[in-house]
């Protein structure tokens, strides 16, 4: 069995370096790529004649992979946290709002009801 010689560690060391870098590169254009397209997209959404908010629903449904929807019918969005099925559900009637929760009592979505009387307001005072 040959013996690796000083220089040529140095050398393989170099190519490993080399190949990190290669993939800190790929990793970078491929970000950029991602940015590139959600930016398209929402540059085709901006040159449509929708109404502002057909544009805000479907800028939300493009943002967050469609788990916010508002019904506009009814009057409620709709959060989805995560793709579980609720086993339980808390009705706040009083606040107008349903908590679904996993079966480890996480919050998996939120249904908010009189959504367009709500989102104007400040509820921060």
């Amino acid at each position: 069995m040959k013996e690796i010689e000083n220089d040529e560690w140095l050398s393989l060391n170099n190519i490993e370096e080399e190949k990190k870098k290669l993939k800190k590169v790929v990793k970078e254009v491929e970000e950029e790529k991602l940015v590139k397209k959600a930016l398209d997209k929402l540059f085709g959404i901006l040159k449509t004649e929708k109404s502002l908010d057909e544009l805000r629903e479907e800028i939300y449904r493009e943002i967050n992979g469609k788990r916010i929807k508002y019904d506009k019918e009814n009057d409620i969005l709709t959060i989805k946290l995560s793709d579980k099925k609720p086993i339980e559900s808390e009705h706040l009637i009083e606040q107008g709002i349903v908590v679904d929760y996993d079966e480890n009592d996480n919050i998996i979505g939120l249904e908010i009801f009189d959504w367009s009387e709500r989102k104007g307001k400040d509820n921060t005072k």
